[in-house]
């Protein structure tokens, strides 16, 4: 199977894993991330337009070099679309992440709950996502590939610290 469905603290939520080959697999995972979308559609507020929204405007904001004050690179719009692509694939449950402009010319997602917990998430053109987060006592930062699904690790993470209640 190429997909797990499971239930996070009575959240139902879908994972794609993309292990498996076949048309068994395709037909599998088509399904679930259907579910998934249908289920974002019956909600009255929606995250994913809401961010989607808010990283428009702060590329507008800073699609000049320098924006910062300083020698920020330009945000650009294929930099919004890897956070737009990133936004609508953000799982259902947790907490609104703020979006950070980064000097860098790329659009990051923070989640930040005091107390020593803070995850960032920042989704490149190159394909990749960046991130970082000091969660509790456990440190983690890495990089991992990004094509058409936020990898389980992340997604793990966000449930284990940022679900809404």
């Amino acid at each position: 199977m190429s997909a797990l469905t499971a239930t996070y603290d009575k959240f139902p939520f879908v994972l794609p894993l993309n292990k498996a080959v076949g048309s068994a697999s395709a037909i599998v995972t088509k399904k679930l991330l259907d579910i998934r979308e249908k289920r974002r559609g019956m909600l009255t507020f929606s995250l994913p337009k809401d961010l989607c929204g808010e990283a428009a405007y702060i590329q507008e904001r800073c699609s000049l070099l320098g924006w910062d004050g300083y020698d920020a690179r330009p945000i650009t719009k294929a930099e919004l679309a890897a956070a737009i692509r990133f936004a609508e694939l953000l799982p259902d449950g947790i907490v609104q992440p703020e979006i950070i402009p980064e000097p860098s010319g790329q659009l990051g997602f923070l989640w930040s709950i005091g107390q020593g917990k803070s995850f960032s998430v920042t989704p490149g053109t190159d394909g990749n996502l960046v991130y970082a987060g000091i969660l509790g006592k456990k440190e983690i930062s890495g990089q991992l590939p990004f094509n058409n699904e936020i990898p389980q690790e992340i997604t793990l993470n966000l449930f284990e610290f940022y679900r809404k209640s």
